[in-house]
Parts: structure tokens; sequence; C-alpha cells
């Protein structure tokens, strides 16, 4: 083979590469969230993630917005003598501090429990991950009990709900809410993406947004953190001020 038939031949072969590439990059997906930076100010009061992409025809969807692991320490209650009181220390290891699921059907319809548990995906993922230790025997409800304390404000759902749409280019177009509850602190958190198709993983994703304190309640924030003695004087003339306002108030109403 001459020289130049071996470039003719280079270049075709590098050509049908590029291609390959191309054809194959076709089915990824653009995954959108809005917005990317949530602003706690005085009124806050929660927020709402909306979430889109463009996808191919897979079977299912999950999304989860998830926070760092900590280890947290808990007052284990107990009654003594007929009344409730602590009674000891509970550790909880490994445990996000947010933890938001929305799928686009029944995750036991999704993928196989092995498959769940391996990528972090659902509430039994949770409890296989979560570990307690207690300077008291512990009782074996631990992870029930604490599934259930961080359900009551918000921080753990799995009720999440993904729509899925077949779209006019032959995919699906994907659309999503995740609330944020008020309880949520500040800092940043990922959101994880998964795609399945027949019970297996095809694609994932990360994204990442913030919570920022914002205008008064950051004011104070960095003021309990660099002048704890400002701070309590702060704090009582809001209060001797907000006790002023609601005595006005009140006597302009009972007249």
């Amino acid at each position: 083979m001459t020289p130049g038939y071996r470039i003719a031949w280079f270049c075709l072969l590098a050509w049908i590469s590029s291609a390959a590439v191309a054809s194959a990059g076709d089915d990824s997906f653009s995954f959108k969230v809005a917005p990317e930076r949530v602003q706690i100010g005085t009124f806050y009061h929660g927020s709402e993630l909306e979430i889109t992409a463009q996808i191919p025809q897979y079977d299912a969807a999950v999304i989860i917005l998830k926070g760092t692991e900590d280890k947290v320490i808990l007052n284990r209650k107990g009654k003594v003598a007929s009344i409730w009181l602590n009674v000891g220390k509970l550790t909880v290891y490994d445990a996000p501090h947010v933890y938001i699921l929305a799928a686009s059907c029944r995750l036991a319809n999704i993928a196989s429990a092995e498959t769940l548990d391996r990528l972090g995906i659902g509430r039994e993922s949770l409890r296989k991950q979560i570990k307690f230790t207690s300077d008291k025997p512990l009782s074996g409800n631990e992870f029930d009990e604490f599934l259930d304390l961080k359900s009551s404000n918000g921080v753990y759902d799995t009720t999440g709900q993904i729509d899925l749409l077949a779209s006019s280019d032959g995919g699906q177009n994907l659309s999503a809410q995740l609330s944020i509850p008020p309880a949520t602190p500040p800092g940043n958190y990922k959101i994880l993406f998964y795609l399945f198709n027949q019970g297996e993983l095809v694609r994932q994703d990360t994204a990442q947004i913030s919570l920022e304190r914002t205008g008064l309640v950051r004011m104070l924030t960095d003021l309990s953190s660099q002048s704890a003695a400002a701070y309590g004087l702060l704090a009582i003339l809001v209060a001797l001020v907000a006790g002023i306002m609601v005595g006005v108030i009140f006597s302009s109403l009972s007249r």
C-alpha cells in the first residue's frame, strides 16, 4: 500500500470512529435544575426545585437530593417514675442530614434490591448504611425512630414523583419537583440522577445546589459567631421592640 493510500485509509477510519462516537452520544441527556441557589431570608418557608431533562426511551428514573453524611448525637428518652426523661445518648453514623427522593414508579419495579443498595437508593439502602451506638443496649428500633424524626421535619422523604412523557423526537421529557423544607440547613447539596432500563442502570449524572443565608438572617448568624455579647444584646433589643409593638397593637384593638 502506497503512502498516499495509507493516509486516505487512516482518514477514513478516523472519520468512521468520530461518526460512531457522535452516534453514541445521541442518546445522552441534558439535566437542568432551577434554582441552583436558594436564598434563606427572614420569611423563608422552604422552596421548590424544578428538575427537567430530555432523555431517551428508558424504563425509569430516580432523583435524590442528598446532604453530607454526618455523625449525630441524640438524647434517648425513657420513663422514670412515669416521667419521660433523657436516659442516655444515641450516636448515629453515616446518616445524610438530608435525603429527598423522587422516582418515576415504585423502586421495587425499577431495579433489584442489590442494585438499589449499591447505589444508595431508597429507605432499605439507608437502613443498611446508617449505624447506631449507645451507652445503653440498643432496642433494634433505632432506624425506624430516626427515620420518623427526620421525616417529621421533611428532611427525609422518599415519596416524590417523576413524570415521564413521550416527546416528538422519540425520546421522553422528564419533569419533577423536589420540596426543600424550611428545616434544611444552609450548605451545598448534591442532586443524583439515575436512569434505568430493564432493571439496569444505564445513565447517571450529578448536579449541585447551594442554600445560602441572606439579609437579616445572615447578619444575625455572622454576629452570633463573631461576637456572642453583641448578639445577645441585639436579641434583647429585638425582644423589647417586639413586645412594645404587640402591646401597641393589642391596646389599639381593645379600644
